[in-house]
């Protein structure tokens, strides 16, 4: 029994029923995952798509294999949406992507807080560490990344129930709220959101919350809030084991 390895083709179908990866992908699957002729891998293209296949070449240059199956994972009911305050420091951006990515938010709503220091912007070790974190869990469709100026902007379309994190006297357990298909979660930067930024949250109908007894980083609130809703939303009762091992 041996762990499925991933590998990323951005590709909407394949060519033949073949994938053909070259480049770094095909580096990394002989020089660092060893990976044999005869052997089942599991291929993703970022939109949805996943094909479980066989390897029929293997080289430094080249990894080509057969497919053997084709899951279309595009059809997910659930949406989350994360809408997080722009950091001061790369490494708990990366964090909290990184983790999100791997627990299935499906939107990553970036904004500038009025507490913000560093100006908001594109970040393109984003897209790496997204990639990276679906090779690992075969996640097939990659979560959407967006940027804005402020909170107000960035709830002006947001669907469902809105919640959002802060310490006041009239926040609830989050743990004991009803969570529906479709849903958001606001959490503030270092010193909490602005009494601005929890106006602006409350006219959009967010329900104020709380993560519990202790004062939390950004990225950890973000990661415990986001699994707490994830799990609500019954992303976490199935177990595709076949697409996880290899027998």
């Amino acid at each position: 029994m041996a762990h499925l390895f991933y590998f990323y083709y951005p590709a909407d179908e394949l060519d033949k029923d073949e994938v053909e990866i070259g480049g770094e992908e095909a580096h990394h699957a002989v020089k660092v995952v060893r990976i044999k002729i005869g052997e089942k891998i599991g291929v993703i293209n970022g939109k949805g798509k996943k094909w479980i296949c066989e390897v029929i070449e293997c080289t430094p240059k080249t990894l080509r294999a057969k497919l053997l199956k084709t899951i279309d994972e595009n059809n997910n009911q659930n949406k989350f949406t994360l809408i997080f305050p722009w950091l001061n420091k790369d490494d708990p951006i990366e964090i909290l992507v990184s983790m999100g990515t791997e627990m299935g938010i499906d939107e990553f709503r970036f904004f500038q807080a009025d507490r913000s220091i560093r100006p908001i912007k594109f970040n393109s070790k984003i897209e790496k560490w997204i990639i990276q974190s679906c090779k690992v869990t075969g996640r097939s469709l990659f979560p959407t990344i967006k940027f804005y100026k402020n909170l107000e902007s960035a709830l002006e379309d947001i669907q469902g129930t809105l919640f959002v994190a802060t310490a006041s006297r009239n926040s609830k357990p989050l743990t004991l709220m009803q969570v529906p298909t479709h849903c958001g979660l606001i959490i503030g930067p270092e010193g909490d959101l602005t009494e601005r930024e929890i106006n602006v949250s409350i006219e959009a109908g967010a329900i104020m919350v709380h993560l519990g007894p202790r004062t939390l980083k950004s990225e950890t609130a973000g990661i415990l809030g986001s699994a707490i809703i994830l799990m609500k939303q019954g992303n976490y009762d199935k177990f595709n084991r076949e697409y996880m091992i290899v027998e």
